[in-house]
């Protein structure tokens, strides 16, 4: 089954479609997952099962999409940066990609430790259900949904600098940096 998404091996300045795919249906979830995690969330009953259940599965969901950006990436490295750009600016570029990355696995992992070390059980879209990998420890949860907090909130700030980079290279430097990752390529 074909779902569209070739591994080609990107131009010398772009990434390939896979690559592209991942990139933006990831930036989409964090938006879905941040608009769940911030909007008012109902006191109980099934209209927050619904909100928690959303959530839960957004970040699911971006733990898979990062494991496929994994593949993508060992399969159809990225394109190398232009010659011209700093040295400084490529080892920005780079520590900031990791820190991405640590980042979108860590804070789904936390949320999923703090559904289950708070006795919730966790599935994937109401279908499949995940392992219970920690005992019920509500004092565990309420320290793991605090380092959830907090790198959900860090990731945002990495996110925030990520899209700033691009901006500063797409509309001051204008070096076809941020062409490279476009929906519709290069």
């Amino acid at each position: 089954m074909s779902l569209g998404i070739t591994f080609a091996r990107p131009s010398r300045s772009g990434y390939g479609r896979a690559a592209r795919t991942i990139h933006w249906t990831a930036a989409a979830l964090l938006g879905l997952s941040v608009a769940s995690a911030w909007s008012p969330w109902p006191s109980g009953g099934p209209a927050r099962d619904l909100v928690i259940g959303l959530h839960q599965n957004i970040g699911l969901l971006a733990l898979a999409l990062l494991a496929a950006r994994a593949v993508a990436r060992a399969i159809d490295p990225p394109p190398p940066l232009p010659a011209a750009l700093p040295a400084w600016q490529r080892a920005a570029a780079s520590a900031s990609h990791l820190a991405l990355y640590a980042l979108l696995l860590a804070v789904p992992l936390l949320g999923w430790a703090q559904a289950v070390t708070h006795g919730h059980g966790v599935s994937l879209l109401g279908i499949v259900p995940l392992p219970q990998w920690l005992p019920v420890d509500h004092e565990l949860g309420t320290a793991i949904q605090t380092w959830h907090r907090r790198l959900a909130k860090l990731l945002l700030l990495a996110v925030g600098v990520h899209v700033a980079a691009a901006a500063w290279h797409g509309l001051v430097r204008r070096d076809g940096i941020v062409e490279r990752m476009l929906p519709t390529g290069r």
